[in-house]
């Protein structure tokens, strides 16, 4: 960690955050030919087009790496980087709805779709300065976000993974 990350509190060095994304990104790349092996073993996969599911699971990286840029960037609250810290445990939690521990990158997607369902709640929030950090840390481009934006608010099952997480993580939405 560097000397300034140091004094700014950072969380986690932003060069490591850096690294595990481009390393995550790479094993999410080898995984699609996967999806309609588990979409038979679990119904939350089944209530999801597959192309979606996909797309869903390749911004994984994006979005685990914006989830721990949050917690570094000094400008945001605590309460924002309590929530974010929710999200990230439930990320990395391995038993959870879809267990990535046992059907691989395709058990992320629980995962991705509450942090989006975070990062929508903010983003639709009342503090500007964190929609303008949250755009500035995002990794990919400002459509991709848009997009995912869009498929969320798409998604059936986001109804039902909103009352788990409400029930995790008391005064999200």
């Amino acid at each position: 960690m560097t000397p300034d990350e140091e004094k700014r509190g950072t969380f986690i060095s932003q060069d490591k955050i850096d690294n595990f994304y481009g390393k995550f990104a790479r094993k999410i790349d080898q995984w699609d030919e996967n999806v309609e092996k588990y979409r038979n073993k679990y119904s939350l996969l089944k209530a999801i087009p597959v192309k979606t599911i996909i797309r869903l699971i390749k911004a994984g990286p994006q979005v685990l790496h914006l989830l721990i840029s949050l917690l570094n960037h000094e400008e945001v609250t605590r309460k924002t980087k309590a929530r974010v810290s929710a999200a990230i445990a439930y990320f990395i939690f391995p038993f959870d709805a879809l267990p990535e521990g046992l059907i691989g990158p395709i058990g992320y997607l629980d995962d991705i779709v509450i942090a989006l369902m975070l990062i929508e709640y903010l983003l639709n929030g009342k503090n500007e300065r964190e929609k303008e950090i949250i755009t500035e840390l995002w990794q990919g481009t400002p459509e991709e976000l848009t997009v995912l934006r869009g498929i969320l608010k798409g998604i059936d099952v986001v109804r039902y993974l909103e009352k788990q997480l409400r029930k995790i993580v008391p005064g999200i939405g």
